[in-house]
């Protein structure tokens, strides 16, 4: 009985192991409109100045602006940032914290989040409500897949400890046939 027992678990225990891994979000992030999406980076930010340069900023934490005599700067308070310049095919990486660029507040394109001024929850770029929308489908998606593979994963655990059962069975059924 005990073994049975042991034999039951460790299989519910793959099954749990198998759904939780299944559920679990990703934290990549894909720029839209883009060919770029990075394992590391969290928050996006997407400039165009007025000559036509496009750039984005990918970073794990936040970017915030600082203003000083009306000019714009944004900052990183961790130092894990990457600037991606479109026009020219270029990347800089910054490891250390602190002023990542000038820039007018008209270039700022679109963002994953609300940028906020520096030491302050006040906004100054909205993400877009339109990109809200635009994944509010994609989440959708993603919950009716989970449902469909939670569908299939039950089955297969079902005929798993079906089979497990049907074995400590056999030995017992089969010697009523020996010839």
């Amino acid at each position: 009985m005990k073994n049975k027992f042991v034999k039951i678990l460790v299989v519910a225990l793959a099954l749990m192991c198998v759904l939780i891994v299944s559920i679990l979000p990703c934290s990549a992030v894909s720029v839209p409109h883009y060919d770029i999406s990075d394992d590391e980076y969290n928050y996006y930010i997407i400039f165009k100045t007025e000559d036509g340069f496009e750039s984005v900023f990918l970073s794990t934490d936040e970017l915030v602006v600082s203003v000083d005599s009306k000019i714009y700067r944004l900052k990183s308070t961790n130092g894990s940032a990457k600037l991606i310049n479109i026009s020219n095919n270029t990347a800089a990486l910054f490891s250390t914290p602190g002023i990542l660029g000038s820039f007018s507040p008209k270039d700022m394109l679109a963002t994953n989040y609300d940028v906020k001024y520096e030491n302050s929850d006040v906004v100054f770029f909205q993400q877009s409500p339109l990109l809200c929308r635009l994944l509010n489908p994609v989440q959708e998606q993603v919950g009716e897949k989970i449902t469909a593979d939670l569908g299939i994963l039950t089955t297969c655990g079902i005929g798993c400890l079906a089979s497990l059962v049907g074995c400590v069975l056999v030995p017992k059924v089969l010697y009523k046939f020996r010839v």
